[in-house]
């Protein structure tokens, strides 16, 4: 085993990214109901997800404006798509990486991991930065 490390180590071939902590995310999350911290998605697994998702401070009031969700007033129908592939906004990719089954969060998300500069017109605005309550329902 020593052997295979070793040549491993040795190889030119080898490549080792480091992970720096010191770069934030462009989003943060606040778990509001645990998972089974068991199952996890992996870049590719199919996830269904229910969601809402608002524009902050965005309502005329102040409050936050919701512009989508996955409920529609009378039953939830959660989405499908394979997680961790670029399918959705980056901070929905990255945040359901360290989400379990059952997890529900509140993600705000930067406009850099979400539509960015250019928004999404009619309904995000350039820059906008983002809420949403995700739930993983489950793994397809």
């Amino acid at each position: 085993l020593f052997t295979c490390y070793t040549e491993l180590l040795n190889s030119p071939s080898l490549v080792i990214q480091k992970v720096d902590p010191n770069v934030p995310k462009k989003w943060t999350k606040s778990v509001t109901k645990k998972g089974d911290k068991v199952n996890f998605p992996k870049p590719g697994t199919k996830v269904k997800v229910s969601y809402t998702g608002w524009l902050p401070g965005a309502a005329p009031d102040g409050t936050d404006l919701q512009f989508d969700s996955s409920n529609n007033g009378k039953k939830d129908v959660p989405i499908v798509f394979n997680a961790g592939k670029g399918n959705v906004i980056q901070g929905w990719d990255e945040a359901l990486m360290e989400m379990s089954v059952g997890e529900t969060a509140i993600l705000t998300i930067e406009p850099e991991a979400a539509y960015g500069a250019k928004g999404k017109p009619p309904v995000i605005p350039e820059n906008a930065t983002l809420k949403f309550e995700l739930t993983l329902v489950g793994l397809l």
